[in-house]
């Protein structure tokens, strides 16, 4: 309704292939009939998105550590190598190694992430407010969880903007074809984040200056570090 008003203010018409010139009611109803198409839509896609996931399939994106099965629509596989890289990473986080780290040390042996150029401690923990690291993804225990997050509509800038559903309506079925992480390892993982999450700030590990575990190498991409000083100037290697 917003273009048809501006499109009346500079005088131009709209013509209709079967209706000819087009008037404010037809705008009106035209654009009623086309939300609820839209509606619409969106309710037949989550129901196809149910069915998937019930059938034992992905309803989402490919997580790091598969890979889409050869002439399967909506079906992954493991793939090795990338398994053992997720297989490491909970083994020493378990093992209480810190986050960023277990990144310095994927970027120092040149492993690529799934999305983006270098391993963060997002990519492994995930948002503060989004369950979407890499250590929380319970497909590695061969559960897959769909309707995690959401999303709506801005009414002000037209962007789709993420929310973060309530557990009650997020959807799980088992897929134990998926499973990565044994359920010992991932529940290990688990506690251990709880350890860390909860952890009084005044025990945990603070980094010594301002910019440590900031610096990035420009050739590799992983974390530099402190190597004493020179003439009493700080010395940084990769």
């Amino acid at each position: 309704m917003k273009i048809w008003k501006h499109m009346q203010f500079a005088n131009v018409r709209l013509l209709a292939v079967h209706d000819g010139l087009a008037d404010q009611i037809q705008i009106g109803v035209r654009g009623l009939i086309g939300a609820l198409y839209l509606t619409d839509l969106a309710h037949k896609t989550r129901r196809g998105l149910e069915g998937q996931l019930r059938a034992g399939k992905r309803a989402g994106g490919r997580a790091y550590g598969y890979r889409k099965a050869d002439g399967k629509v909506g079906e992954h596989t493991i793939d090795e190598a990338e398994a053992d890289i997720v297989r490491r990473i909970f083994t020493e986080f378990v093992q209480g190694k810190a986050l960023r780290n277990i990144a310095a040390d994927l970027n120092r042996d040149g492993i690529k992430p799934y999305k983006g150029k270098y391993w963060t401690v997002s990519t492994l923990w995930g948002g503060t407010t989004r369950p979407s690291g890499l250590l929380t993804n319970e497909i590695y225990r061969g559960v897959i969880v769909w309707n995690k997050v959401g999303k709506a509509k801005d009414p002000r800038t037209g962007k789709r903007v993420p929310r973060v559903n309530p557990e009650s309506e997020w959807h799980r079925a088992d897929a134990p074809h998926l499973r990565i992480i044994p359920e010992d390892l991932w529940q290990a993982a688990q506690a251990q984040r709880v350890r860390r999450k909860y952890t009084p700030r005044s025990l945990q590990q603070r980094p010594r200056r301002m910019l440590s575990g900031l610096l990035r190498c420009a050739c590799c991409g992983s974390g530099m570090v402190s190597d004493g000083s020179d003439h009493g100037r700080p010395v940084i290697q990769c």
